[in-house]
């Protein structure tokens, strides 16, 4: 009797040890599969966007001038305080938002001014261009990039943004365009990363498996929303609160240069 109790301990610890093993080993197998592409957001990711909002919306202001409505400094930058989250709230999700006409309509409204529909387009044109003039490349953006392409890894753009954003980021990038395997923006695709549809693209045009993508950005509500499809996720937190609710991501990062040991694990 006593020797079958030891021996039935025995294939316990056996089972329980050699099992959880197996569990681990299957594990390590599934978080090591090979990384291919590298999905780079945007704002914020690869360029700082902070000053350009700030110097766009001035130069907006001067040219809401220059057509002739009679909006003082101080109304206007209460105007913009109050609208920017309704507009945000009422477009939430909605690739809407990038287009020309939208945000200063509502400004107007709450300008209580008469406004012609074609100087609220022209203005927001006006804030999108000067936006990217004032864009730059964060630090290590450009090395960042290079690094993925010396190891073999392809590079991609998933950006809630207009023509006009991407077209002038790909410029400012030390990269040429067609070494991007795909490139996807919201007005195009006429979805937002706060949706699964602009992944689920990005991985029927480029054949990719979800788990062959590292998705890079930093917001949870969007960027991370990868997850959901699959992809592995890095949240670049730029010394700020976290934007955005939404799942945890994978890794998280301070910098562009993190980004590369967080790569080699998987490569």
């Amino acid at each position: 009797m006593k020797y079958m109790q030891m021996l039935l301990r025995f294939w316990k610890d056996f089972l329980l040890f050699y099992g959880l093993n197996f569990l681990f080993l299957i594990q390590c197998i599934v978080n090591m599969s090979e990384l291919k592409c590298v999905i780079f957001d945007l704002g914020n990711t690869l360029f700082e966007d902070g000053k350009s909002v700030q110097q766009s919306s001035e130069v907006r202001n001067q040219k809401l001038k220059n057509l002739g409505y009679e909006v003082s400094r101080g109304d206007y930058n209460q105007a913009i305080k109050t609208i920017s989250p309704k507009f945000e709230e009422k477009y939430a999700g909605d690739y809407r938002r990038l287009e020309y006409g939208p945000f200063m309509e509502m400004v107007f409204e709450e300008l209580g001014i008469d406004y012609n529909e074609k100087d609220a387009k022209k203005l927001d044109k006006i804030f999108w261009k000067e936006r990217v003039k004032n864009r730059v490349t964060k630090e290590g953006a450009n090395e960042i990039i290079n690094y993925c392409l010396r190891k073999d890894i392809y590079i991609g753009i998933i950006s809630n943004a207009n023509q006009l954003l991407l077209e002038s980021a790909l410029e400012k990038l030390e990269v040429d365009k067609e070494k991007f395997v795909e490139v996807i923006y919201s007005t195009d695709v006429e979805a937002e990363k706060s949706t699964l549809e602009p992944f689920r693209i990005f991985l029927d045009n480029t054949g990719l498996k979800p788990e062959e993508c590292l998705m890079v950005g930093d917001r949870k509500d969007e960027d991370i929303m990868a997850k959901e499809s699959g992809m592995k996720t890095v949240l670049i937190e730029n010394g700020r609160e976290e934007i955005g609710e939404g799942l945890e991501p994978d890794h998280k990062i301070k910098s562009l240069d993190q980004l590369k040991e967080i790569i080699n694990q998987y490569c």
